[in-house]
């Protein structure tokens, strides 16, 4: 894969879930990073542990992704931090509405709160990363423009489902539901997941996934949705 070595990224939700798996496969690469995430405690514990494992370079802020003013000071940081502009951002961070994440979760149970909850953060959250990152985005020096963005987003995006459909990747997310509902999280869930490969996903997989679209080598690679599902889509 291309070097991403000396490299400055972003990355949003990095405390834990893909997030933190995505920033974990940075460090690995040597890239520069700058880690965001609300929760203080558990974004320090992830840059204490990387940094004794690889040495790597990070800058941490505790954003809420909601919180428009808030992005734009942490990439301003971030830039100022490094000394040089941002190569690729990875914009991690996302929820589960609470009355989803239930064995009979559905749409008649989402509250006023609860959805604007979920969208400031899922759908909001991303444009008020974006609208930070982009003015900040190396430009190449060949003349095409440099680095890239990923999104991460539900499959719901992709594919109409009657539920909600959380854990197709094991996170710390997808756990804490299982044990909050006990036996009934086999219902929500299932025994697995549907598709060719018959189980989960790891986070690193999708971090494998996104490191390598952040990386110069995916340089001809533009606007796609990438499904990273198993093939759960096939079942569908």
């Amino acid at each position: 894969m291309a070097s991403l070595a000396g490299k400055v990224v972003v990355v949003t939700g990095a405390a834990s879930g893909i997030g933190r798996a995505t920033a974990a496969l940075l460090a690995s690469h040597s890239a520069l990073l700058s880690l965001s995430d609300i929760n203080e405690a558990a974004l320090a514990s992830v840059k204490a542990e990387l940094e004794e494992k690889t040495q790597a370079k990070i800058f941490t802020s505790v954003v809420d992704v909601r919180n428009q003013e808030a992005c734009h000071a942490w990439i301003r940081d971030t830039v100022a931090y490094f000394g040089q502009p941002i190569y690729g951002a990875a914009n991690v961070a996302g929820v589960v509405g609470p009355s989803l994440a239930t064995e009979k979760g559905t749409i008649r149970n989402i509250t006023d709160q609860e959805f604007d909850w979920v969208m400031d953060i899922n759908l909001k959250g991303v444009l008020n990363c974006l609208r930070a990152e982009l003015p900040h985005m190396q430009e190449g020096k060949d003349g095409r423009g440099g680095g890239s963005i990923v999104n991460v987003a539900s499959l719901a995006g992709l594919f109409g489902v009657a539920y909600d459909i959380p854990g197709i990747i094991d996170t710390p997310q997808v756990a804490g539901i299982e044990a909050r509902l006990g036996e009934a999280a086999v219902t929500l869930f299932g025994q697995g997941a549907p598709g060719p490969l018959a189980r989960r996903g790891d986070a690193n997989e999708v971090a494998e996934a996104i490191v390598f679209l952040l990386s110069p080598a995916s340089g001809f690679i533009n606007g796609v949705a990438l499904p990273i599902e198993g093939g759960w889509s096939c079942a569908v």
